[in-house]
Formats: structure tokens, C-alpha cells, sequence
């Protein structure tokens, strides 16, 4: 632990120097800076600091989110009139390319995926701050938004007030991997710097999907991670299952809010849970998902859906999967009403989606399954637009549904004439030392397309000519 710490304080004196170089360009620049950015909650999270330093210290700026970066967008960068560059939450697997094609700007990467190649130094004008080239687990310890946070609070220091969007992104990656489902490294520091400005609470309670402001019945129905068979995405079981164990779901003709729950009937909740999932042949340590860290905003009112980090992560990969990136950063920067009822309509959408996706892929409607010696494959086909992939693959991965001794899943949607990708680790019998996201930037190459990602999880563009011998160079890389 004390070899870690080290790597942490080398790491924060970086970022203190990487952060005065970049104060000192805003100075002296003269053009709008360009921000580009990922879709997912982890990308719009962290634009949505830059974009609060940008406004408070009036710069003008133009902010791009992006579905994947390729050599096509980076020419045209390399074509704009733009001086300075900055990419949070990608970048870095592209960090030759954006390096030589864009060498007469000034760029700035802060991305926590694994980069394509380790190189510290590039030359005066390129910047990559990357935890994975200090030691340090970008899939795990820090997200881009912790990262993008960390940066910029050598520049602003009101920029605090915000340090519980940062962990929103942290939360949207998965990132909740310590002990009762907490958040570690230097997500970790975040959370305690949180806590001290009283920004965010943390208890341990029942990691259902809206704690905070859903009825009982919504809470399990709306569940996705973990994923409970049955119960979730059905709320007429949802309701059969809460009487069964002998909880009234209703009183006085409404749904009861989980908040209204006794102690009592909160613990044999949670125990006849993780029992129901068990019986449903759910692994222990997956039933066990149920009950673990919670996070919250502490400032957010009581019955708010941005209440819990962990549903605001949910509202914001919501809007941004569905294109919706302007209501995702007004929503970071503290914009509510209107666009909050917004966003609580395009969740609804992206729930029902996923609904019918699960529903498809359950009953084999519209998609088609194959396996192979290492492989469960599962092509959604134009069932759902390329950005809700991954969501589907990430709730595959613990649900009934890809039962199997398979080492991975790959779950595919169509794009025009490619392949969009999403990997995701089956088994926990898969070496430790397998790290997905690299092994698709390899084998994505080989095919002319797009790859990368984290140890666990990862995704590929690929034209759609070349998907059975990727399929068949993936299988044999296991």
C-alpha cells in the first residue's frame, strides 16, 4: 500500500504540472479550445468540468461528443482552425496518431483507458496524462471524470462543488470494485475530498436502482446491476415476489416508498434477495451485488432522481446513448427543471429499450446467437442504434441469460456497413492477466478497424466483411 501511495503523490505532482502548462497555453491562445469527449456517463461527466472551467474563467470553446475516435476525425481536426485540443475519456488509444497528425496543435489527453503505446514524453505540445503510464489502473483506481477533477482543481478551486459529478463517471465505468462495492484508488480520494465538503454521504444499504425516490415495486423492477432475473424489467413479478416474502407493496391504494421500509422488513429484503438469486442459479458473488456502498448527493433533494450517484450515472449514459449530450452536461452543471424532466423522459425511453432488447435476446426474436470454442456471440443486428451495445452486453454479463462456460461475450449491432463490438469477460476462470481491451486493439488492426478498452470490458469497429475472421482471431487469442 505504501508503493501505491507513492505512485499516487508522483502521480498528483503531475497533474500540478501538467495543469500550469495548461493554464499558461489559455493564456496566450487566441481561438475557441476544442473538447472532445466520449458519450458514456464517464465521458460526459468529465467534458462537463472542462466545460464549468471554460465558462467560469470565460473562454470560448466548442465541445464535440463523440461515438469513437478515428484517423477520419482526427484529419479533420488536423484540418480546423483550432490551437488547442483537449479529449477526456479517449484519446489514448490513438495517442500515435493524434500525436504525428495533430504535432502543429496543442493537445491535451486525459483518458484513463490503456494507451495504444507508453511514451511519457511526445515533445512540448503533447500531452498525455494517462494513470496507466505511472503504475497506476485506469480500469479501476481513477476514471476519466476523477481524473478530469483532479486536473482541474489546480486551476479553479470552486471547481469542488462538482467533485460528486466526477464520481458519477467513476460509477457509470463500473469502477465500484472494493470492498461492499466502494470505490478505491484514487476514485477513492475524490470520495473522501467529497465527504469533507459535504458534497456527497456514504452508506451501506441496498444497491437498488432509485433508493431515494422510487417505490418499492420501481426500485427492484428498474434493478438492472445487479441484474435479477425475473424481477427485473417485470413489475407484475416485482409485486408477486414483495407479498410472497410478506412485504405489502402498497398502502392506501399507492405503492410504499422503499424509504418507508422498518428495518426489519429492510434486512428480509435483502435476505430473501440474494436467496432468490441463488435459487435462480445467480453466483454468490454476484447475488451479493445487492447490498453494498451507496453514494449520494448530499445538496440533491430527498425524492430527486439525481439523488444517488449511481442513478445519476443511469440518467446520463441514458441521455447520452440516445444522443441527447446537451441535457447530460446541463444536467452535471447543476441545471434541473425542465431539464431534468427531460432527462427523466429519455431514461424512461432507454429503460423500455433495454426491456425489448433483454425480451429479443431472451425469446430469440430478431437476433441471432452463435457460439464458439471460447465464445458466446450475440448480434442484436439493427435491433438497437450502435451506442446501446455496450449497456446490453454490460447487463448480459449478469444475468441468466449468457449462462454458459464461455470466456467471453461479444455482443454486436450493425452500423452502416460495419460492426460496432462489445466485449465482456464471462468467467471468473479467465486469467487476470487477459486484458480485453488491448487483445481488440490488436486484432482490430489486423481488419483496419478500432479497438481498445479496459482489462475486463472492451469494443471494436469493424467493417462488416471482416466479422467472422475478427470473430475467429478473437477465439483464438483466448
Amino acid at each position: 500500500m505504501e508503493e501505491k501511495n507513492s505512485d499516487y503523490t508522483k502521480f498528483l505532482d503531475f497533474l500540478r504540472e501538467e495543469s500550469s502548462y495548461f493554464s499558461d497555453y489559455l493564456k496566450k491562445i487566441s481561438s475557441p479550445i476544442l473538447l472532445i469527449s466520449h458519450y458514456d456517463a464517464d465521458g460526459l461527466s468529465s467534458s462537463s468540468l472542462f466545460v464549468y472551467l471554460f465558462q467560469k474563467m470565460k473562454y470560448c470553446f466548442h465541445l464535440k461528443i463523440t461515438e469513437e475516435l478515428t484517423k477520419d476525425y482526427i484529419e479533420k481536426i488536423k484540418e480546423s482552425q483550432y490551437e488547442i485540443v483537449v479529449f477526456t475519456d479517449l484519446g489514448s488509444g490513438l495517442n500515435d496518431e493524434i500525436s504525428e497528425m495533430l504535432s502543429e496543435k496543442i493537445v491535451f489527453i486525459l483518458d484513463h483507458h490503456k494507451p495504444s503505446t507508453f511514451k511519457l514524453s511526445r515533445g512540448e505540445k503533447f500531452h498525455e496524462i494517462n494513470p496507466n503510464l505511472m503504475g497506476i489502473d485506469g480500469s479501476k483506481e481513477v476514471s476519466s471524470s476523477t481524473l478530469a477533477y483532479l486536473f482541474l482543481r489546480n486551476l479553479e478551486h470552486t471547481i469542488v462543488k462538482l467533485c460528486g459529478i466526477a464520481l458519477v463517471g467513476a460509477l457509470g465505468d463500473r469502477q465500484d470494485v472494493g470492498r461492499r462495492y466502494s470505490l478505491i484508488g484514487l476514485n477513492s480520494l475524490v470520495v473522501e475530498e467529497s465527504k469533507k465538503y459535504n458534497i456527497i454521504t456514504e452508506k451501506i444499504g441496498l444497491r437498488l436502482f432509485g433508493v431515494s425516490s422510487r417505490p418499492i415495486v420501481k426500485a427492484l423492477e428498474y434493478t438492472m446491476d445487479p441484474f435479477i432475473p425475473g424481477l427485473s424489467g417485470n413489475e407484475s413479478v416485482c409485486i408477486k415476489f414483495l407479498k410472497e416474502i410478506g412485504i405489502n407493496p402498497t398502502e392506501d391504494g399507492k405503492y410504499r416508498p422503499l424509504s418507508s421500509l422498518t428495518p426489519s422488513e429492510t434486512k428480509k429484503l435483502a435476505t430473501e434477495l440474494v436467496k432468490y438469486m441463488l435459487v435462480n442459479k445467480i453466483p454468490v458473488h454476484e447475488a451479493e451485488r445487492i447490498f453494498g456502498t451507496r453514494y449520494f448527493l448530499t445538496l440533491e433533494p430527498p425524492n430527486s432522481s439525481l439523488k444517488d450517484l449511481r442513478e445519476f450515472a443511469y440518467m446520463l449514459n441514458a441521455c447520452g446513448r440516445l444522443g441527447y449530450y446537451g441535457t447530460a452536461i446541463m444536467l452535471c452543471l447543476g441545471h434541473r427543471g425542465k431539464v431534468l424532466a427531460r432527462a427523466y423522459e429519455h431514461a424512461q425511453e432507454y429503460r423500455k429499450i433495454l426491456a425489448r432488447v433483454m425480451s429479443s435476446i431472451r425469446d430469440s426474436r430478431d437476433i441471432t446467437k452463435k457460439e464458439l470454442k471460447n465464445i458466446l456471440f450475440i448480434n442484436l443486428n439493427r435491433l438497437v442504434n450502435e451506442r446501446i451495445t455496450g449497456a446490453v452486453a454490460s447487463i448480459l454479463v449478469n444475468s441468466l441469460l449468457t449462462k454458459t462456460n464461455k470466456y467471453l461475450l461479444v455482443v454486436a449491432s450493425r452500423v452502416e456497413n460495419k460492426i460496432k463490438l462489445s466485449v465482456r469477460k464471462l468467467s471468473k476462470n479467465v486469467s487476470e492477466e487477459l486484458h480485453i481491451g488491448e487483445i481488440l486493439e490488436n486484432i482490430s488492426r489486423k481488419f483496419n478497424g478500432i479497438g481498445g478498452g479496459h482489462r475486463d470490458a472492451g469494443g471494436a469497429l469493424i467493417a462488416e466483411e471482416f466479422l467472422e475472421k475478427f470473430l475467429e482471431a478473437l477465439d483464438n487469442s483466448l
